[in-house]
């Protein structure tokens, strides 16, 4: 069995283990079901869930949904709210959507999804805002719990702030750690004094690690974090997920530390292309400014993409 942990103030117990849902839809349907099997064996009871693979939950999960903890998501980013239909955006209609293709009556942790920054925040908090729906949906009883996921702390950490939210979603790992170790913002600490859950997501850096996974989850379960959910595509890879969690026996801050400086670690920073980044502040579109990059490297071009000519470039934002 792997270790219990107490998701902050919802009082559910979880594994420390839980299974990522962002390649939930890549997997086949009997494989999924066999992988879920296995994760109650060891007590891997936490799903990550996203609209586009709750019809693959759904059916898995059907005549056990009290043996799992589901924590679904609500899109409000324009980037990502734009591949819903039209008719489908309400905050309520997501929820009820939510429900349907997981064939249950109540989520236990709804999340507002990728909130940007503290603009998109004040407008989910707005007068007959996002928030507003979510938390009739919670009275209703359709909702357990309220969460929260981003890629920036100080969104979060404000928040949390709030009392409305048990649960929070974050990337870290042994390559991004000043998500959630920024002394700026302490997130980690302050989550833990508000009695709030911290769920992390991209354990393997958006699967830019490939070597030395154990010892990557090893790092993060090393932290104060309550469940790590990696992306397991395959009964492989969960199994693998499992034993390193298994076998986990602790890391002293040292051994965190030397972490840093195993030669397998990416030590520069990397674009996934997942946009996170954006808006960007100084309007430059990054993600393609490094697409540009590489293009630039693969095909030779250094010299004649001089810097002339990239100032003459228009950057579509």
């Amino acid at each position: 069995m792997i270790e219990r942990r107490v998701l902050g103030k919802t009082g559910l117990e979880v594994g420390l283990l839980g299974l990522g849902g962002a390649n939930h839809a890549r997997v086949d349907r009997e494989e999924l079901t066999r992988m879920l099997d296995r994760g109650l064996e060891v007590g891997a009871n936490c799903l990550d869930l996203y609209w586009n693979c709750e019809d693959q939950i759904g059916p898995a999960v059907k005549g056990r949904r009290h043996d799992f903890v589901l924590m679904s998501k609500i899109e409000v980013s324009p980037g990502q709210i734009d591949r819903l239909p039209e008719d489908k955006q309400d905050a309520g209609i997501q929820i009820d959507e939510s429900l349907r293709r997981l064939g249950t009556d109540y989520i236990d942790v709804c999340q507002l999804h990728y909130v940007t920054d503290d603009d998109a925040f004040d407008r989910i908090c707005a007068p007959n805002g996002v928030l507003e729906r979510m938390l009739k949906a919670q009275q209703q009883g359709k909702v357990r719990f309220l969460g929260i996921t981003s890629h920036h702390p100080t969104v979060l950490a404000r928040a949390i702030k709030t009392g409305h939210f048990a649960e929070l979603m974050i990337p870290f790992n042994v390559v991004r750690r000043q998500y959630g170790q920024d002394p700026a913002v302490g997130l980690f600490d302050l989550a833990q004094r508000l009695d709030v859950g911290i769920v992390i997501m991209k354990p393997f850096s958006y699967g830019r690690m490939h070597r030395n996974l154990v010892r990557a989850l090893q790092f993060i379960v090393a932290h104060p974090v309550t469940v790590v959910i990696p992306g397991a595509t395959s009964m492989e890879q969960w199994n693998l997920d499992i034993r390193a969690v298994q076998q986990f026996g602790g890391m002293n801050p040292t051994e965190r530390e030397r972490c840093r400086d195993e030669a397998w670690l990416l030590q520069e920073p990397h674009c996934t292309g997942c946009r996170y980044c954006l808006p960007c502040p100084a309007e430059m579109n990054i993600p393609q400014l490094y697409r540009m990059e590489q293009y630039v490297r693969t095909f030779g071009l250094t010299e004649w993409l001089s810097a002339e000519r990239i100032g003459k470039l228009f950057v579509d934002t």
